[in-house]
């Protein structure tokens, strides 16, 4: 009786931690595809504001609002980014405050 059990216990336990192989895989792909979507997006918002300061379209509404857009969807990536990120990564953020000071300049 006690061999059954404990066989039992150990086919859960590796099916357990094949389970948690697995989670820990999905986490990290996820953490790996959030700085890039990340850095995707930094670029688009660097292009548009090039062009948003361009005399042709300075001033331009759709444009800002575009740019806007932009910067919400970047801090909003950047609390994704936080939950998924590994926890012992201690690197400041700067990328927020980048922002923050592009809109400034505006």
């Amino acid at each position: 009786m006690m061999e059954i059990i404990v066989t039992i216990s150990l086919v859960l336990n590796l099916l357990l931690l094949t389970y948690v192989f697995f989670l820990l895989r999905k986490m990290f792909f996820i953490s790996g595809s959030t700085d890039e979507l990340i850095d995707a997006v930094d670029n688009f918002s660097g292009h548009a504001s090039e062009v948003y300061n361009k005399d042709t379209y300075y001033g331009d509404e759709t444009l800002g609002h575009l740019l806007s857009h932009a910067r919400l969807l970047h801090t909003e990536l950047q609390s994704y980014k936080s939950i998924y990120s590994e926890p012992d990564e201690t690197e400041p953020n700067t990328d927020v405050e980048d922002f923050e000071a592009d809109e400034e300049a505006e």
